[in-house]
Parts: structure tokens; sequence; C-alpha cells
């Protein structure tokens, strides 16, 4: 059986620079995806993981306006509230 844990985020927590010069989070169209998006992006977030491309269509797109259009402090915490404030 396959175990798997979830490590709590620790906001010490260092950003890991991929060996890549652009790291693109594209997301999808389709209202029942958009909840899952903001899980996606909190888990590349506690990963270390930080896009530097966002791209989307429909609900996708709001979603990256929502990422991009926030404080990186404050990504996480509004990509899961579609009221969230775009600056």
């Amino acid at each position: 059986m396959l175990n798997v844990t979830r490590e709590q985020f620790n906001s010490a927590q260092k950003i890991h620079p991929l060996p890549y010069d652009v790291v693109a989070l594209v997301l999808q169209g389709g209202g029942a995806l958009g909840a899952y998006q903001a899980g996606v992006y909190e888990g590349l977030h506690e990963a270390g993981i930080r896009p530097n491309w966002l791209a989307g269509i429909s609900i996708g797109a709001l979603n990256a306006a929502i990422i991009a259009g926030s404080p990186e402090d404050e990504r996480v915490a509004n990509s899961g509230r579609p009221s969230a404030p775009i600056q």
C-alpha cells in the first residue's frame, strides 16, 4: 500500500529555484476545475516552486488573474477566494 504524507507548510521554507528560465502554470477552464486550481497552486508554493508565467482560460483565467494580481505573500490565501481583490 502506498503511504503518502503531507508535510506542514513552513513559512521559513526556502524557495528552490528550478533549472529552467520559465516556470509556467497554465490553468484550464471548467467551473468545477476552478476549485482544484487553488490547491494546485498551494502545492506548488509549499514545494518552493514559484511560477513566473501564468495563463488560463475561463475560470483558469480568473484564478490566474487572482494569483498574479496578489502580492506574493498573499497569493496562497487569495487563490482560494473567488472574491479576492485584484491589485
